[in-house]
């Protein structure tokens, strides 16, 4: 996800103390009170949050839009799973149905041969269906 700050989170700086200064005195010596400098920078710091603040949410809806697209798809997916897990269990129900038949078919013709056809009879029951 995100690894920044979120701009929603900071705290506008107190741009009078001792930590801004530098920016300040930059202000200054162009001609700008010390009051009014604070001012100025509290008023770009608050431009450039609004902005940040901005292109975070725009993120975090690409964000939350990928992982809706990323929910759906596995969604999807573990929907048509089972539907081709049965499907594979029909199928293969349906084969051993018709070998159980074969089977049944060739068991009956041994039934019904006679004595000196049983060798060749023999031979046809032993045969399995192919999977």
């Amino acid at each position: 996800m995100l690894h920044e700050t979120d701009p929603n989170l900071l705290v506008l700086p107190d741009f009078s103390t001792a930590e801004h200064e530098e920016a300040c005195i930059q202000l200054v010596n162009d001609g700008i009170m010390d009051e009014q400098a604070a001012r100025m920078l509290a008023s770009l710091w608050m431009i450039s949050n609004n902005t940040a603040k901005v292109h975070w949410d725009n993120r975090l809806e690409q964000i939350t839009a990928e992982q809706r697209r990323v929910e759906e798809e596995e969604d999807c997916c573990t929907q048509v799973l089972p539907d081709e897990q049965e499907a594979a269990r029909l199928e293969e129900r349906k084969k051993n149905e018709q070998c159980g038949l074969s089977s049944l078919a060739a068991a009956t013709t041994a039934k019904t041969i006679t004595p000196d056809q049983a060798i060749t009879t023999s031979v046809v029951s032993t045969q399995t269906c192919p999977s």
